[in-house]
């Protein structure tokens, strides 16, 4: 709705993504529509990146969270899992990730 009003705010908060969830300081009341964590989930795992980033998601249906971990994509697809990297990587099923964490995966590259 703000883009096609013409308006829109980007917030670029500086620290590593679970110094930032711990002590959002900068975070808006409403949360973040949009969460790039880049490839943190290399250096941290998967799962505390999604932790960290979940709390911090506005309520609103296109809200996201992006992560990518090569190294972990790279071991799911030579073991023919890509399809199941959230589950691969987090011990978690999709289903119990959305009722932990409201966290619906919509989209991965195979």
């Amino acid at each position: 709705a703000q883009l096609r009003a013409g308006s829109t705010s980007v917030s670029l908060v500086l620290g590593d993504v679970l110094t930032v969830a711990t002590d959002c300081s900068p975070c808006p009341s409403e949360g973040f529509d949009y969460i790039d964590c880049s490839n943190v989930a290399d250096y941290l795992s998967v799962s505390s990146v999604l932790q960290a980033c979940a709390p911090l998601l506005s309520a609103a249906p296109h809200a996201r969270v992006r992560l990518e971990s090569m190294t972990q994509y790279r071991l799911a697809r030579s073991a023919g899992h890509a399809k199941t990297f959230a589950q691969d990587t987090t011990g978690l099923s999709p289903a119990v990730l959305a009722t932990l964490l409201r966290l619906h995966f919509v989209g991965a590259c195979e």
